[in-house]
């Protein structure tokens, strides 16, 4: 790869979550580039001739310190032969999290306000991008730019580097912080339903409303769907005799299993210092509800109860059982150790 050939933020998209394929991939679709010239006074032409070299490309991401998403991170070294390469060694380069399809069907080209957009699927690997998904999902939206390698190129009026022939290397997930070459490109959460665009809106609505209602603070989001190990772990340490199933945002509301009867249960910590140890006395009963979801126009709520009455009588029917062949084996072995003294 020539040195003066590679072009990063060559055109800004959006990329969205279409669904969750697996515990391991999510199926994404990128607004990978635009036809045209953009905020780096670079102009991409022949978008029609050179999409589908961004079939099964690389979809990549830069992590600095906590932040998710950075630019085109990477660094040019000198070969012995005296050439120059880029290297992605460094802690904060790039790193590769998904890859866009390799099937030319997953590939359109869509005019927008009388530009032609690339479109394109892929997926990321979300067993090693976590916080990436997260932030996506969360956040609805987070910009991308594509990487490119320019083959051809003229010179254009004001300083506009026109390019004629080019291709795809990859599609790099900005930072926050990072402008985007084209504005408007960003990564969008989506249902992976047909009518996709209907799907936003209420998305959006909903939302709205949320942000809006006076009895939902601002400052509390919910019960976490997310947690790691590592904070389910430190959690599970204060709460004996129960499972701890999630928490909301900022740690104060947990919500608990009880092990011996399958009863849901809650505690509330009053603050921070409050955290360091646990009232047994204030863990209460919880009322829950499981929510069976038949298609997005019907659903069924269910007491919890019904479903861990039946649970809770066979795990008590387990334990006295198990309790009952114990005495046994205690039995049979203090025979034994009897008949071996004999």
């Amino acid at each position: 790869m020539a040195d003066n050939g590679l072009k990063g933020e060559g055109r800004t998209g959006t990329v969205k979550v279409l669904q969750k394929l697996n515990q391991y991939q999510f199926a994404v679709e990128i607004d990978v580039m635009r036809e045209g010239l953009n905020n780096n006074r670079w102009d991409y032409r022949n978008i029609d001739e050179h999409y589908k070299s961004f079939l099964g490309q690389p979809i990549l991401i830069a992590y600095v310190g906590n932040k998710i998403g950075d630019g085109h991170n990477m660094r040019q070294v000198r070969m012995p032969d005296g050439g120059v390469e880029y290297t992605f060694m460094d802690g904060t380069a790039e790193r590769v999290i998904g890859a866009l399809s390799s099937d030319e069907s997953d590939f359109r080209i869509e005019e927008r306000n009388g530009a032609k957009w690339l479109i394109a699927k892929g997926r990321i690997f979300s067993f090693y991008a976590r916080e990436a998904v997260r932030k996506i999902v969360d956040t609805g939206s987070m910009d991308v730019s594509a990487e490119t390698e320019i083959f051809a190129e003229e010179s254009g009026e004001n300083g506009v580097e026109v390019f004629t022939k080019w291709a795809g290397l990859g599609v790099t997930i900005l930072g926050d912080d990072v402008p985007p070459a084209i504005p408007g490109a960003r990564i969008k959460a989506m249902s992976a339903r047909e009518d996709v665009e209907e799907m936003e809106l209420r998305v959006a609505s909903l939302l709205r409303e949320e942000e809006e209602s006076p009895q939902k603070p601002t400052t509390e989001k919910g019960v976490k769907s997310h947690m790691n190990k590592r904070e389910i772990a430190l959690l599970q340490k204060q709460f004996p005799g129960y499972t701890v199933l999630g928490a909301s945002d900022d740690g104060m509301r947990v919500c608990l299993l009880s092990d011996d009867n399958c009863l849901p249960a809650g505690y509330v910590f009053t603050g921070e210092a409050d955290k360091s140890g646990v009232v047994a006395e204030r863990i209460s009963n919880m009322h829950v509800n499981a929510h069976f979801a038949f298609d997005e126009e019907n659903a069924v709520e269910i007491d919890l109860g019904h479903i861990t009455d039946g649970l809770s009588a066979k795990l008590i029917a387990a334990n006295a059982d198990i309790q009952e062949k114990s005495a046994k084996i205690a039995e049979l072995e203090a025979k034994v150790k009897e008949m071996e003294a004999r």
